[in-house]
């Protein structure tokens, strides 16, 4: 509720007064311009940028000096992802210990990922070590690993933040019909500037010079 946000040293605000609603198992699409303020809006959102002024408000109760309130509930897919020096499946369980990885939950979220054949042409599967970074892994990879991820932990909200660029057209229309899927059951946020993308959301919000224009319904 009238969100903004200034960068230290910049005389001009990233965001500017940005009231936004999202109800609970809605997919909302976020488009501008490179330096539009897209991604400051969700770090915002996020808590990782305290906002300048406004408030974050969750189920009527303002989380804004009391973000992590809202992190146990949330997976954020950034552009860059952080691939451990470990397995295909301690990547995806990242943080779980080794003996209370779920490896049902592992070969459902490799399929919701489609990431089937991937795993397939690794010399160990799901045991093949990715190396420092992900070495091992394209950009296309990476990202699936990183799906793979958010599908595995079940969180209610998921931020995807240019996740489905480095992916081939066929794998990304795979992945944007699974979504289309999760309506209703868990609320997603897509930042992009491709509009195949877009395809599973409810609104589109277009932000321009750190302010929300008309919204636009798919």
């Amino acid at each position: 509720k009238n969100i903004s946000y200034t960068y230290p040293n910049n005389v001009s605000p990233a965001l500017n007064k940005i009231s936004i609603k999202i109800n609970e198992g809605e997919h909302i699409g976020i488009v501008g311009n490179s330096g539009a303020g897209k991604t400051t809006l969700v770090d915002t959102l996020l808590g990782l940028l305290p906002p300048s002024a406004g408030k974050i408000i969750i189920n009527n109760k303002d989380i804004t000096n009391h973000p992590e309130a809202l992190w146990e509930h949330v997976a954020y897919l950034p552009q860059e992802i952080f691939i451990i020096d470990g397995t295909v499946r301690q990547n995806i369980a990242l943080g779980v210990p080794e003996i209370d990885i779920n490896d049902v939950k592992i070969n459902l979220a490799i399929e919701k990922a489609q990431m089937e054949m991937v795993v397939s042409g690794l010399p160990e599967g799901i045991d093949t070590n990715l190396g420092e970074n992900g070495v091992r892994l394209s950009g296309g990879q990476r990202q699936r690993i990183a799906l793979a991820r958010a599908f595995y932990f079940d969180r209610r909200i998921l931020i995807l933040d240019e996740a489905t660029s480095s992916l081939d057209n066929n794998t990304e229309a795979q992945i944007i019909d699974y979504l289309k899927s999760l309506r209703n059951k868990i609320t997603i946020i897509s930042i992009t500037h491709r509009a195949k993308s877009l395809e599973h959301c409810d609104r589109v919000l277009n932000i321009e010079h750190g302010e929300l224009k008309p919204t636009k319904s798919l």
